[in-house]
């Protein structure tokens, strides 16, 4: 009995794997025996992938670094330069401003003086001179203009000045060709010296009245013989005979 039940013994654990016999252990032994030649043949195969991955990551990350760093370094200096280049600027259009504000300050009435006074807007400059024009025609006194930054005329309603003070002799404000002055105005100044004011659009003086230097005594205008808005200004001296000959403005008054 004990016998058939020792061969049904060894036939389930034939069957199902169980045993208590050695080999499984020499097995196991076998395994952990070969563990040092698969771990070599690892630490053979395996470090070279594995330096290489860590080589090429080292080499990748170190260049994009420094690329990073200079594109960064490069547009900073350019943006420190840049406000500079505005400072500059600013520093120029106060400067402009500056000489601008002088100019406007000039262009007020002139201070009275002891010689003629320039009859005209201060910025205002001589177009035609004494005694004749470009064209050799003859001009006996002086055209007066004002113009912008541009070289456009703008004459049109500036201010006429009083040369010196004097008595109004002659004024015209009709608007007709008066020989060619359009509306105008005679000063006497006395000693023998008078002046004239001619083509303005409005004549603020009466024959008769006393005027002071430097006193608006009308505007400019194109009245007369004239093709664009200007001051003719003629200086005339006594001739001795009862006449008045003209002569060269720019001996009494200078241009500003």
């Amino acid at each position: 009995m004990k016998r058939y039940f020792s061969l049904i013994l060894a036939l389930l654990m034939g069957v199902f794997g169980f045993g208590f016999s050695d080999k499984p252990v020499e097995s196991r032994a076998a395994l952990l025996s070969a563990q040092p030649a698969i771990a070599e043949f690892t630490a053979a195969a395996a470090p070279a992938p594995v330096r290489e991955i860590k080589t090429v990551v080292a080499t990748s990350i170190e260049p994009a670094a420094i690329n990073i760093v200079e594109q960064t370094t490069a547009p900073a200096t350019e943006i420190v330069t840049e406000p500079e280049e505005t400072t500059a600027k600013a520093d120029e259009t106060t400067v402009k401003a500056e000489e601008t504000t002088v100019k406007a300050e000039d262009t007020k009435k002139a201070k009275k003086n002891d010689g003629y006074l320039w009859p005209a807007d201060i910025n205002a400059e001589i177009i035609a001179g004494y005694p004749s024009y470009s064209n050799g025609g003859a001009h006996w006194g002086v055209d007066i203009g004002l113009y912008d930054g541009n070289g456009c005329n703008v004459s049109k309603g500036t201010a006429i000045l009083a040369a010196r003070d004097g008595v109004v002799v002659t004024a015209y404000n009709d608007g007709n060709w008066n020989t060619g002055f359009g509306n105008y105005c005679i000063i006497d100044h006395g000693n023998g010296v008078q002046t004239l004011y001619a083509h303005s659009c409005d004549i603020q003086v009466c024959e008769g009245d006393t005027v002071e230097q430097g006193q608006v005594i009308g505007l400019v205008g194109d009245t007369g013989n004239t093709t664009a808005p200007h001051l003719h200004f003629e200086v005339r001296v006594e001739n001795g005979n009862g006449g008045y000959k003209r002569v060269n403005p720019m001996k009494f008054i200078s241009e500003p």
